[in-house]
């Protein structure tokens, strides 16, 4: 069986119901916890595990969300992030990046540097790419993002010359070029099929 929680702002599994102890139903979207620290705990954290009725204990498959190696208590942010899709979380020490809550986001201010890794945990979360804007020659990138439906196609960092490559394949396969920003030499750009 697998719930539903949220923790650092966003739902992480997702089964529509199951029973859980004492015949307790917990519905999908449920809020079930809050990460935090009691007890003789040193850092806030979650325990929480899943066993059937026979008490064997069954592993948390998650849908979304990613997860890094936190080594000797270093991680690094930049990753390299692994998604879940399906699968249960590593038997290691990790930090988790559950998935974002879906709905309409801008986040602004990305720098080059992080946004692939950014980029990857947004859809990841099931939104998609509506506008991005490049800064400073493609330094950072300010974006909005909404729920993803349909197939579409982003691409960042591009010189003009790729750009114009890129956009008559794309349009080739049945995109259109919804939306391009073009800041000096560096072009951002999406497509979207009708």
């Amino acid at each position: 069986m697998f719930l539903t929680g949220k923790a650092l702002g966003g739902p992480i599994w997702t089964q529509p119901e199951a029973t859980v102890a004492n015949g307790v139903t917990v519905k999908a979207g449920q809020l079930l916890f809050h990460v935090g620290n009691s007890g003789n705990s040193t850092e806030p954290h979650l325990h929480m595990h899943v066993v059937n009725t026979s008490n064997t204990w069954k592993p948390m498959k998650f849908d979304r969300g990613q997860t890094t190696p936190f080594n000797n208590n270093t991680a690094s942010l930049n990753g390299p992030w692994t998604g879940l899709k399906g699968n249960a979380l590593p038997l290691a020490t990790i930090l988790v990046w559950p998935q974002h809550p879906i709905g309409n986001w801008t986040y602004n201010g990305i720098a080059s540097s992080a946004y692939q890794r950014v980029f990857n945990h947004f859809v990841d979360s099931g939104e998609m790419l509506n506008t991005v804007t490049c800064l400073n020659n493609g330094a950072s990138y300010n974006t909005t993002w909404i729920p993803a439906k349909g197939s579409w196609i982003s691409r960042h960092g591009m010189s003009i010359v790729d750009h114009a490559i890129n956009n008559a394949n794309y349009i080739q396969q049945g995109y259109k070029e919804t939306w391009v920003s073009t800041c000096g030499s560096v072009v951002a750009a999406i497509w979207r099929k009708p």
